[in-house]
């Protein structure tokens, strides 16, 4: 038997499905163990611990032509599933609970697939391979970490010459295994914790571990389901928990949620009502929501006007220039709740003294354009990308790009301070930067083309453009249409931010399922589907096949090497051997694969540039591709 391991590191991974002394114990099991180069580097696990322990370290093609079973720590994805030889065994966290569909790709494709998180935990003989005992445990830990280092004051009590600082109060709902790991940690951290849950039996556990037990004055005395799980609540007595709890809450400065059951939907125990209930600078970690739901809002108005006000001041830092003295820009994608965070955000930028542009519906590359064409001096662009439609965020940009994650803990760190520039006069002004971002879309396609705009260089092409009824519609008015394409069969151009036609991403299947039938059914010689926000794309040809993931960097990487003979193309690890090939032999250049994450090859082929090496490209199988002549922008369009 040879088992298989890939690097799976990216920007929030860096576990290692198999570590050095397992391959050991599998070797006397008579198991050859083939670890893809660097596999166990974010772990602290070097190639040469590997090697000492009986391992092979190889690449990805020899692992998988060679290996019988694949072990994964995240599902192996749709492209890597394509190169499997069938009759391969896939082990791993699968989703198998929440995805059919996927579960149904593997078994089209003639694998053999192992969904950990199916095995029968209360079997004595499982529990050693019980990820979710394990997995939640340090889920846990963890939370009580990050809430500990996210809240403002101090867990314990702390008795100093000027006085003494009352404990922190934690309440932490759900007492299962991650529940009691967090109330253990807690704990042992100073703080005064109280825990709730809906089975009976949870109280004693919770005292036992010297936290308090939470009544909240209702009888739910059959809270326990199968397995050790809680059962599902009826709808009345859910409306009576939640009412509870949205009230206790109120009085606590640190609130863990743990509470879920595998496959279902989590319990939602704290309401928008209950957050906005508690006190400034208090502390949520929820380690229970999932894309089944359960996620009440947390990007309330109060914590967009503390993240805005911390932005503010770590602008002022930046530039050296007083908040009053700053002209920030600030834009929107097509989601719902976009109006409502946007007068929020500019409401603190007014009392700032900040001048304020408002671009209105816009791209997130565009937001970072107002750095370069309008001399702002940062810019902000509301928007949760490919995401459900009741998400939202916030991503901030400067001339030097998008903040990265050190910055964004600093912006943080600031907002749970309550920090505030000093009050002054702002001002705001309406602005229709789209039609300008547009224009320079025009113009780089043009020079690209070595002809003018009134030439209608796209005259007889038909080009479709599928925008998801997010922010890119303008892609096909305002440049394709303008430079002379047909742009007649497009769809989903009108913003609306409850999505209706299907998910805004170039990654989702049914967005491509439509896209190619879209370009098929208009005759197109090309169409084009981007994510919400503009900053990704995907592409049909005019047979309808994808030009996606692997093609798409293909593609991209034939424009990058035109004058950049020999250049460095960087990209995610989960590229495949054949865009290797393609890259390094038939295009002569250089294939450079690095960690997951857009900003992580962004920020690789910046600093390889900066080292004297041409790189010209980064570019992620998302669809994120930041060419250096566009200052290394993730610009779809």
């Amino acid at each position: 038997m040879v088992f298989g391991v890939f690097n799976e590191t990216s920007e929030h991974e860096s576990r290692v499905a198999l570590t050095p002394d397992i391959v050991a114990r599998l070797r006397k099991s008579g198991v050859t163990a083939l670890i893809e180069h660097g596999a166990g580097a974010a772990s602290d696990y070097t190639d040469a611990d590997y090697e000492a322990a009986g391992a092979q370290v190889t690449d990805a093609a020899t692992i998988l032509g060679q290996a019988d079973a694949l072990g994964f720590v995240d599902r192996p994805s749709d492209d890597l599933i394509a190169r499997m030889k069938p009759g391969t065994w896939v082990i791993g966290m699968l989703g198998s609970f929440t995805d059919a569909d996927y579960v149904e790709r593997l078994a089209k494709a003639g694998l053999t697939a192992v969904a950990i998180e199916r095995l029968p935990r209360q079997l004595s003989a499982a529990q050693s391979m019980d990820e979710m005992t394990s997995q939640n445990s340090v889920m846990g830990y963890k939370a009580a970490l990050v809430a500990a280092n996210a809240y403002g004051s101090f867990l314990p009590m702390m008795t100093t010459a000027a006085g003494t600082i009352r404990p922190a109060k934690v309440l932490v709902l759900g007492a299962g295994i991650a529940g009691l790991q967090a109330i253990g940690t807690a704990k042992r951290l100073g703080a005064v914790v109280t825990a709730y849950d809906v089975r009976p039996a949870s109280k004693d556990e919770v005292e036992s571990l010297g936290a308090k037990f939470l009544d909240l004055g209702l009888d739910f005395s059959k809270g326990q389901g199968e397995g050790g799980y809680a059962r599902a609540l009826t709808a009345e007595e859910q409306a009576q928990q939640q009412a509870a709890v949205d009230e206790k809450a109120a009085g606590f400065d640190i609130i863990i949620t743990t509470a879920k059951v595998p496959g279902r939907k989590p319990p939602m125990l704290l309401t928008a009502r209950g957050v906005e209930g508690l006190h400034r600078g208090a502390v949520i970690v929820d380690c229970a929501a999932s894309d089944l739901g359960g996620k009440a809002v947390n990007l309330t108005d109060n914590a967009v006007c503390d993240i805005t006000a911390a932005f503010v001041l770590w602008v002022a830092e930046k530039t050296g220039k007083k908040p009053s003295e700053l002209k920030i820009a600030i834009g929107h994608d097509s989601r719902i709740s976009a109006e409502r965070i946007k007068a929020a955000a500019i409401s603190v930028l007014l009392l700032a003294g900040v001048k304020v542009l408002d671009c209105g519906l816009s791209s997130t590359p565009a937001m970072f354009m107002t750095t370069v064409e309008l001399g702002v001096d940062a810019s902000v662009q509301i928007t949760a990308s490919h995401h459900p439609f009741d998400r939202n965020g916030l991503k901030f940009f400067t001339r030097d790009g998008g903040l990265d994650s050190p910055d964004i803990t600093a912006l943080v760190n600031m907002a749970n301070e309550g920090r505030r520039a000093p009050i002054a006069d702002g001002s705001v002004e309406k602005i229709d930067f789209m039609s300008s971002y547009a224009a320079i879309l025009r113009r780089k396609i043009c020079e690209g083309l070595s002809v003018s705009e009134d030439a209608e260089p796209l005259k007889g092409k038909k080009i479709i453009v599928d925008a998801g009824n997010g922010a890119g519609g303008f892609y096909a008015e305002n440049v394709l249409k303008k430079l002379g394409a047909d742009i007649e069969g497009s769809q989903f151009l009108e913003p609306d931010g409850m999505f209706p036609n299907h998910i805004p991403n170039p990654e989702n299947k049914e967005a491509m399922d439509s896209i190619c039938a879209a370009v098929k059914r208009s005759g197109a010689d090309l169409g084009i589907i981007y994510d919400t926000d503009v900053d990704r794309a995907g592409c049909v040809d005019k047979n309808g096949n994808e030009i996606n993931r692997n093609r798409l960097i293909a593609l991209a990487s034939i424009i990058a090497l035109k004058g950049n003979e020999g250049g460095t193309i960087v990209t995610d690890s989960v590229t495949s051997d054949g865009l290797k090939k393609f890259i390094n032999e038939d295009l002569g250049g250089v294939h450079y694969r690095f960690k997951r994450g857009y900003k992580n090859v962004i920020n690789k082929a910046i600093e390889l540039n900066a080292q004297g090496i041409n790189c010209p490209l980064a570019i992620e199988t998302s669809g994120h591709a930041a060419l250096r002549e566009n200052y290394f922008l993730d610009d779809g369009a």
